[in-house]
């Protein structure tokens, strides 16, 4: 099944790749029910976590800050893949990275 999870914009500065955009901007990889009962304390109506409610308003109000990784990778490695050389701009760009495709067209 192929949509889109996010858009995300690197730029190239002098001091090399840097990520600095991503809509939504706390993109998710969708997760299997499989997968959501064992990764998520919250699945049944009630949580028995205390602290998961607490952790997800700070989450929420921190929205706008720096952030480390995007879909569960660095966002310097990330950076640095999804900005070619100069002689592969200006073209339609496509990389795969487990089960995710980047497309872009870098300038």
């Amino acid at each position: 099944m192929s949509s889109l999870l996010a858009i995300l914009l690197v730029v190239n500065s002098t001091r090399g790749h840097h990520y600095v955009f991503s809509y939504p901007a706390d993109p998710k990889r969708p997760l299997s029910t499989r997968d959501r009962s064992i990764t998520d304390p919250c699945i049944a109506k009630t949580c028995k976590d205390p602290h998961y409610h607490h952790h997800e308003q700070e989450k929420s109000s921190d929205e706008f800050a720096g952030r480390d990784a995007i879909f569960n990778m660095d966002v310097g490695f990330l950076a640095d893949a999804l900005a070619p050389k100069p002689s592969l701009c200006d073209r339609k760009f496509q990389l795969s990275i487990d089960d995710l495709t980047f497309v872009g067209h870098p300038v």
